[in-house]
């Protein structure tokens, strides 16, 4: 096809060369005269359109095997201040609370969702259990107070949940599916922030205790 486009090119254009001078004889009588002249006929070339600029969108997001683009203006991304968050030593009743930042760029509606691999435990098998909260109602879906220092476990809130309100995560190893914890709209480097609780009892068996807390980001356009 490319040939062929290029050999009927050049054979309008050899058309062009070879007829591209007109002439006229001269012609007259008693009331007018046409005098001869040269036309030179020059091939018209059209211009071609000039192609837009291409510019090369920058991965956001990339991994060993791994790489997510957009095209949206700002895109998507979503991070951790830190990834792993130290609670030291407990003691009974002293109710230690560990503030992490979230970064947030979105071009439209996202949410962001979490859920524990499993409890606080050591690697006997020994756990800090999750809070149910001062009232014993509180839940992976259901928030409620949590301010009595004789209440223990762990727990979380975010900014738009009421002071003293919190829930627990999601619990893998039980089967628990992870809940949608943060909501919003377009945003730009947006820092909402998580909060994470824990408190223990004076008779929880010493131990370094620990889990994960996993976390999934998801545009909505």
């Amino acid at each position: 096809m490319l040939l062929r486009a290029l050999f009927i090119g050049l054979f309008v254009y050899l058309l062009i060369g070879l007829f591209s001078q007109a002439k006229a004889a001269t012609m007259s009588n008693d009331s007018y005269t046409i005098e001869k002249r040269s036309v030179n006929i020059q091939p018209y070339i059209q211009d071609s359109p000039k192609k837009p600029d291409i510019v090369p969108q920058k991965p956001y997001a990339s991994g060993t095997n791994y790489t997510i683009e957009t095209n949206k203006p700002f895109g998507f991304s979503f991070s951790l201040s830190q990834d792993v968050v130290d609670f030291g030593k407990l003691t009974a009743t002293n109710p230690v609370i560990r503030d992490v930042d979230l970064t947030i760029t979105s071009f439209g509606n996202y949410q962001l969702l979490a859920a524990q691999d499993h409890p606080l435990r050591t690697q006997n098998n020994l756990i800090i259990p999750d809070t149910t909260c001062d009232n014993g109602s509180c839940s992976e879906i259901t928030a409620a107070p949590w301010s009595n220092t004789l209440t223990y476990g762990f727990g979380y809130k975010t900014e738009a949940m009421q002071d003293n309100m919190y829930k627990q995560f999601g619990d893998s190893s039980r089967n628990e599916a992870m809940q949608s914890f943060l909501q919003g709209g377009k945003a730009q480097n947006q820092q909402p922030t998580l909060t994470y609780k824990v408190n223990i009892s004076g008779t929880q068996t010493p131990g370094a205790y620990s889990n994960s807390v996993i976390f999934i980001a998801t545009p909505d356009y």
